[in-house]
């Protein structure tokens, strides 16, 4: 018998902890959700960006009352694959034997309706773009999709028929509403819809018309007509065979005002707007997974408005095409990224980020060693997944299993020890103040070993079981619990279990169980009043007080009883419909989802409250590391009493790591105790009369500028005096170093001294860098390449674009050495060069002319025997200058030499010399050319 509930006349005092918060006793009448969201009946139309695969010619696509729906050019269609849950006999059956054809036989139906005559080329326009969005999943292949399609509110098929367009919305009650806008001229017997899919079509007594498919009737209820100002106008459907028209009054008043003509069709509902499971992130983001399969995964942020709905893989929760197992899913508190496992016999594994785009798979496979996955929570301290599930082949006979986030391994465990198979794990819950977590396996068809008994499990080895205690609940493993079997989804995990500072409370729908979590020991029960498996969700806050789904599928009634510690009950939450998942949060919140609803709860409270109390000893002496400190770290919980939890600690600057550090000098010490993975901090201060601890800096010298260096002292006792081994500098900073080591001697005024070191390093200058040197053509120009420093400065600036820039282009006339003078910030300076070579062309035509006179008297004209243009010209090159004697007076093999009618060091007598010339031109062609020159004073 449920227990009598206590008058709702007076105020209710509840507790709740959320998440480390535990909340005071405080009256307030029957609580409202902060905010209550429709988890997926959204009520949208969502673009087609390729998500839906080979169907191109799908424009739009909804989801209403559990029932898929296309828009297409020409019209849309309503689309529903009805599950067969498999009987125990048949699964237990597969799992024994391995793959097979799936006994179970899916149904699926669907309607069309075709604009019979329109437009194929219509165009379609989405309205009332909405701020979510969903995106879309892919486990066939592991290829991602980055899909984020938009959802809109109407959409309009402009000129469907000539003069007449149709709008379509999903009302908020069901079904679809399209309308027909009858501009003036426009012809409304043009309009037909035929059915395809339907079993019989008739009008009933109303004028509406019936529908009849294989998932039901429809209802497309008689139009109602009027004109755009309001004014009515009679119409009415028109059958013929499968094809409805419309019939408007034969005399229509107002040729000039559009007609407007508005059925609304009702369908039947499939409620299948079910989340299952809910969970959040520090940011107080909330997600919820669930609905009909294919599944979906919701986001709702803080303020209760959607974010975005991920959409799993069609084929995800599939066996072999057809029946649907429901898995779970859990959240990364920090970063907001899900992970939602496949309940059956794939068993794939999903990772979504916080923009709802998937990021990683891990595959999955039916030949597997673990394959079933039915329920899964986050390890925040080990930032790995723990799942509860079982096993399907006769060589697999694992219940558990850890999964790196990265999505590259999962580690399997034969947690029970056993070589049965079918021992699926119904119940899971991690201990958040320690390495434990509890599970509970359901009763196997075939063997009656480990029925219903709880498990206390060390993570991550998850084996040997702590303890293995009888719970006297009756789940049996055939994912046919009446929870899901009454949606036509199959699951053998339950939202029964949850843990706190020293209870394991455990529920099926109707009892709740009480446990001591160190011994497993029976503690107490109650009767919550709700149906067996009929509803769903457990949690509980460090006082021991405990909130469970009450609720009866077959009649919708929920809510949400809370319980003391004692199991007596304190008081009821009321909600939508039946809850399937409760869970305490951070920031004083209770989060609940079920059919229909996701909801937050926002209610008053203090901080559990866990502190670090310290002491210290001083240092004496002018050792001055003689003093101690000591850290004790409590959790105070629950009017007062203190949790047992084991500590470490870790004491800064020094590292040590014992509750107490010795051997300290006097100043102020940081001290991080921890437990499994949550740490609180301290400081505490060590005293001391002479002791002090000394820490220098510097800085390092540059071509411009000497370095410096700092002495810091930290304890003793003040003023401190400075002796510095450079220059007698007597100040805590000594200033002009060149680099090398230095050393301070310190002084406190207690007469304690001590010494440090301190190494003055040095800024090198720049490094100046011009590039190689580079051959242009005469006229032309090319970039320099100067590097190395923050200024730059060029010289000779002739024939520059710039000078000041590191890449001037230079277009000298003639060969130039340019320079370039780098500076950094310091001041410090480097010098580079390049030359950029003017190359003189040479005509094909060139006559390689040479001069027959010459005169060196000094006078600045013609002084010099030169072969002008020569050098540019030939690549071998002989030349011999003799006199009338034949004695050789000149001799060179580069054309560009000059001579200056100097022999031997003496200027020659005026007179008729030859020369004698052998050359190779470009062409590589041989040629001689001699003659005479005159020699004039």
């Amino acid at each position: 018998m449920p227990m009598p509930r206590p008058s709702m006349k007076k105020h209710l005092v509840i507790f709740i902890l959320v998440s480390g918060y535990w909340l005071q006793a405080s009256a307030q009448p029957s609580l409202r959700p902060r905010w209550s969201g429709n988890p997926f009946e959204h009520f949208v139309f969502v673009e087609n960006l390729e998500q839906l695969n080979a169907e191109h010619q799908v424009m739009f696509s909804a989801r209403t009352g559990g029932i898929d729906l296309k828009f297409y050019a020409n019209g849309f269609g309503y689309y529903y694959v009805k599950p067969v849950l498999m009987t125990e006999k048949q699964r237990e059956r597969i799992e024994r034997k391995g793959p097979e054809k799936d006994p179970s036989a899916s149904q699926p139906m669907s309607l069309g309706i075709e604009w019979l005559g329109a437009d194929p080329n219509v165009r379609v326009v989405p309205e009332e773009k909405q701020t979510f969005y969903y995106t879309y999943g892919e486990s066939r292949t592991g290829a991602l999709k980055d899909v984020k399609a938009g959802c809109y509110k109407k959409i309009v098929y402009r000129n469907m028929y000539p003069g007449i367009d149709i709008e379509y919305i999903l009302p908020e009650k069901g079904g679809v509403k399209y309308t027909l806008l009858v501009h003036p001229g426009a012809d409304v017997s043009k309009v037909k819809m035929r059915y395809t899919g339907a079993k019989a079509l008739r009008k009933d007594a109303g004028g509406n018309m019936i529908i009849s498919t294989k998932f039901g009737d429809f209802t497309d209820h008689a139009p109602v007509s009027f004109y755009k100002d309001g004014q009515p106008v009679s119409s009415a459907f028109q059958l013929s065979g499968n094809t409805v028209s419309f019939k408007l009054q034969s005399t229509i008043q107002n040729q000039n005002s559009t007609i407007i003509i508005d059925p609304w069709t009702t369908n039947p509902n499939f409620t299948q707007n079910c989340a299952w499971d809910v969970n959040y992130d520090q940011a107080g983001n909330v997600y919820a997974h669930g609905s009909k399969a294919p599944f979906q995964l919701v986001k709702f942020n803080n303020a209760g408005v959607l974010q975005w709905t991920y959409n799993c893989p069609v084929v995800f929760g599939q066996y072999n095409g057809s029946s649907y197992c429901y898995g779970d899913f859990a959240v990364d508190e920090v970063t907001g990224t899900s992970y939602i496992v496949e309940g059956y016999f794939s068993s794939r594994i999903l990772k979504v980020n916080g923009n709802g785009i998937q990021t990683g798979m891990y595959p999955g496979t039916i030949a597997n060693v673990y394959c079933e996955y039915w329920r899964v929570e986050y390890n925040r301290c080990l930032n790995q997944i723990v799942i509860a599930g079982g096993g399907n082949t006769p060589i697999n006979f694992n219940q558990t299993a850890m999964l790196d986030t990265t999505m590259a391994s999962i580690t399997p465990v034969n947690t029970l020890a056993t070589n049965e198979v079918t021992h699926d794990m119904t119940f899971l819950s991690i201990d958040q103040f320690g390495p434990i977590c509890y599970m509970m396996p359901c009763k196997s068809a075939t063997y009656s070993s480990h029925d219903n008994v709880l498990l206390k499990l060390p993570i991550p080895a998850l084996a040997p079981p702590a303890y293995s205690v009888p719970t006297g609940y009756g789940f049996v493993e055939s994912n046919n619990f009446f929870l899901f079997q009454y949606y036509n989804v199959g699951c053998n995990g339950f939202n029964g279990m949850a843990s706190g500072p020293r209870y394991v409370f455990t529920y099926d729908g109707a009892i709740l169980k009480k446990w001591n979590k160190v011994t497993g020991a029976f503690i107490a029960q109650v009767n919550t009043g709700g149906g067996m498996y009929a509803a769903s969700g457990l949690t509980t806050d460090d006082c021991g007080n405990v909130w469970a789904g009450v609720g009866n599928c077959s009649t919708g009634a929920g809510s949400i009883d809370m319980f003391d510690s004692s199991l007596t009950y304190v008081s009821s939450i009321s909600v939508p419909n039946t809850p399937f998942d409760l869970k305490l949060g951070p920031g004083n919140k209770l989060y609940a989802s079920g059919q229909t609803f996701v909801s937050e709860f926002n209610v008053s409270g203090i901080a559990r409250q866990t502190t670090v109390n310290t002491s210290s000893t001083p240092s004496v002496g002018c050792s001055g590391c003689t003093g101690s400190a000591s850290a004790t770290a409590l959790t105070s919980i629950c009017n007062g009493s203190t949790m047992i939890t084991s500590w470490t600690y870790s004491w800064s600057p020094g590292g040590q790591l014992t509750q107490t550090a010795t051997n300290l000098c006097p100043g102020t010490y940081t001290v991080t105790a921890g437990t499994y993975c949550n740490t609180y901090t301290a400081t505490v201060s060590v005293t001391g009369g002479g002791g002090f601890n000394l820490s220098d800096t510097t800085t390092s010298a540059t071509c411009t500028k000497g370095g410096s260096a700092s002495v810091t002292a930290t304890g003793g006792a003040g003023p401190y005096t400075y002796s510095w081994n450079t220059g007698g500098q007597t100040t805590q900073t000594a200033t002009g170093l060149s680099p090398q080591t230095y050393t301070c001697t310190v002084t406190d005024a207690n007469g304690c001294t001590k010494t440090v070191t301190a190494a003055v390093g040095i800024i090198g200058g720049p490094t100046a860098n011009a590039g190689v040197n580079v051959t242009i053509a005469q006229g032309g120009s090319t970039v320099l390449n100067g590097s190395g420093g923050g200024s730059y400065s060029w010289d000779p600036a002739t024939g520059l674009s710039c000078t000041n820039c590191p890449n001037p282009t230079a277009s000298p006339t003639v060969t130039t050495l340019y320079c370039v003078t780098v500076t950094d910030t310091n001041g410090c300076t480097d010098q580079a060069c390049v030359t950029v070579i003017v190359e003189t062309p040479c005509a094909l035509n060139y006559e390689y002319e040479v001069p027959n006179a010459f005169s060196p008297n000094n006078d600045g004209v013609n002084d010099v025997f030169s072969l002008q243009g020569w050098e540019y010209c030939v690549d071998q090159f002989v030349l011999n200058i003799y006199d009338r004697w034949g004695e050789k007076v000149f001799e060179s093999d580069d054309p560009a030499k000059t001579w200056d009618g100097t022999y031997r060091g003496k200027s020659v007598d005026p007179a008729v010399f030859t020369f004698y010339i052998s050359a190779t031109n470009k062409k590589n062609e041989a040629f001689i050319k001699k003659g005479n020159i005159t020699l004039l004073r």
